[in-house]
């Protein structure tokens, strides 16, 4: 558990500086434009109530990690194994989980990440560590939006 909340806060970093920052300067986009949907859905938890708070949290850094890394990982990836290479496996899975955010602009960096999740579940064989990591992703993003006084 430890070692996947690590890896996840540290693919956070890797995949926001190292993969949108150039999609960012390819686009022309800011960086305020590849965060306004993650701001937008915690300024109206904060907004709410502090039961839209807990909400946001419960939902975002636990049981979304949770519920993709069961479908993408353990249905959708292992189900693709049993068709073709582990490699393409982890690729269309990686593809699939970036494609459901909607998200244009974040597409590069959610579908690095599924890859990164992806080789971890097949890897280990088991979805514990990719959920924690994707929990570790994700949590790293609710604390950083929810304590960001300058922008609420």
């Amino acid at each position: 558990m430890p070692i996947g909340l690590v890896l996840g806060i540290a693919a956070q970093y890797f995949v926001n500086f190292a993969v949108s920052w150039p999609v960012l300067k390819l686009t022309g986009s800011s960086f305020d434009d590849y965060e306004k949907p993650a701001r937008d859905l915690a300024l109206k938890a904060k907004e709410s109530s502090w039961w839209g708070v807990i909400l946001f949290i419960l939902v975002v850094a636990i049981a979304a990690p949770f519920f993709e890394e069961l479908f993408y990982r353990g249905l959708v990836q292992r189900s693709l194994l049993r068709h073709v290479a582990p490699v393409v496996a982890v690729v269309l899975t990686a593809t699939l989980f970036g494609l459901a955010h909607f998200q244009l602009l974040q597409l590069p960096a959610l579908v690095v990440f599924g890859l990164f999740v992806g080789w971890l579940a097949h890897r280990s064989g088991r979805l514990g560590l990719s959920i924690f990591t994707h929990v570790g992703f994700n949590a790293t993003t609710v604390v950083v939006l929810l304590l960001d006084k300058a922008r609420a």
